[in-house]
């Protein structure tokens, strides 16, 4: 599997239904990771390639030394 942020560095200007059939993939989870002082925000969401639609998408926040603790276990 082939993160999407791996691809994106290769293809910047193309659409994600042209990436997706470049990879023959149907689905992508793409997340994104922000902080605002002490505390950080996961976003992910999945999406269906062929219409672009969002099945599904979550934020977690976590407070950052909870968050760091967490990726190290």
């Amino acid at each position: 599997m082939i993160a999407r942020t791996s691809v994106m560095g290769q293809h910047k200007d193309d659409r994600l239904d042209q990436i997706g059939r470049e990879l023959s993939v149907q689905y992508v989870l793409e997340n994104s990771l922000r902080e605002n002082g002490d505390h950080m925000r996961l976003t992910a969401q999945l999406i269906q390639v062929k219409d672009q639609t969002h099945l599904w998408a979550q934020d977690y926040d976590y407070l950052a030394k909870d968050f760091l603790m967490w990726k190290t276990m």
